[in-house]
């Protein structure tokens, strides 16, 4: 044994599968990563983009406070309980340069999944917003579809574009792109979202498209 090796508590036991699926999804980030820089030069930076959906809730809470030794149930008091779960959704886009492009696409939690009139007439009207709901202020394919129609279509343009998004299965259909002209929508593979992409971590397309192997 050399000097660094000594004997240690195992904290997690793992299979052999599960270290071989780790380096399978390395080994598909890496790939990924160099497809994507081969063919970068084809297109102009503000059109190489990224885009992801964050779930937000309504009502931040902690899962810890001060309490009595030994006591069975700790409560908590929210306003809301509903608000402290998934509340709505926003969906930015960035450019490689890191820059936020085109309008921010917001979709609010409504029970019956469509906004009342009262609610349109005193929405906040923005002009880089584009706001829609559902009734778990998560997005479906159809919303998908709208943010093309919205967001992606009318920042891109007729532009060559090409647009690096992730596994999630309600944005895979390759038809709901299809009235955007030039658009090559890369996915980025299962399992590797954290290790690569932008918009789950990285500052900026371009420092990280550049950086890495």
């Amino acid at each position: 044994a050399s000097i660094d090796d000594c004997s240690r508590h195992v904290t997690k036991l793992v299979t052999k599968r599960e270290t071989e699926d780790a380096n399978n999804i390395n080994r598909s980030a890496d790939e990924f990563v160099a497809k994507v820089q081969k063919i970068i030069p084809q297109y102009k930076p503000d059109l190489i983009l990224n885009t992801d959906q964050s779930g937000l809730q309504l009502e931040m809470h902690s899962n810890r406070t001060l309490s009595f030794e030994g006591e069975k149930l700790t409560l908590a008091k929210v306003r809301s309980v509903s608000n402290t779960t998934h509340s709505y959704t926003v969906q930015p886009l960035i450019s490689m340069q890191g820059n936020c492009v085109g309008p921010l696409f917001l979709c609010l939690k409504e029970p019956t999944g469509h906004m009342s009139e009262n609610i349109k007439n005193n929405l906040f009207q923005a002009d880089n917003v584009v706001v829609t709901c559902s009734k778990s202020g998560k997005l479906t394919t159809s919303l998908v579809e709208y943010w093309v129609d919205k967001v992606l279509q009318p920042t891109v343009k007729d532009g060559k574009c090409l647009l690096l998004s992730d596994y999630w299965g309600g944005q895979r259909d390759a038809n709901l792109y299809r009235k955007v002209k030039n658009l090559e929508r890369l996915e980025i593979p299962k399992k590797t979202t954290s290790m690569i992409q932008p918009l789950d971590g990285k500052s900026s397309l371009e420092s990280f498209l550049l950086s890495n192997p």
